[in-house]
């Protein structure tokens, strides 16, 4: 498998890059939402990735991830 050269990676570059997300209408607490963005080109298995991220995380009350688009995703955890 070809290594990914990280170093030139910067967020703070400035690229032409849009992105258009569905408007999210029934979250009903963003303090407990993260939005990520997988860095590949690959094409990500929703399915798998939803359940090894809870996997890894183990959030005491659960985890909701919606695909948003674009290899992004919006995480809501429920722990209140």
């Amino acid at each position: 498998m070809e290594e990914v050269n990280m170093e030139n990676l910067s967020f703070e570059a400035k690229e032409d890059l849009v992105m258009t997300m569905r408007k999210i209408e029934d979250v009903q607490n963003l303090s407990l939402c993260l939005v990520g963005r997988f860095l590949t080109e690959r094409a990500i298995y929703v399915p798998i990735m939803k359940e090894r991220m809870a996997e890894v995380w183990q959030p005491l009350r659960g985890v909701s991830i919606r695909d948003m688009g674009v290899i992004t995703f919006l995480f809501q955890f429920s722990h209140l």
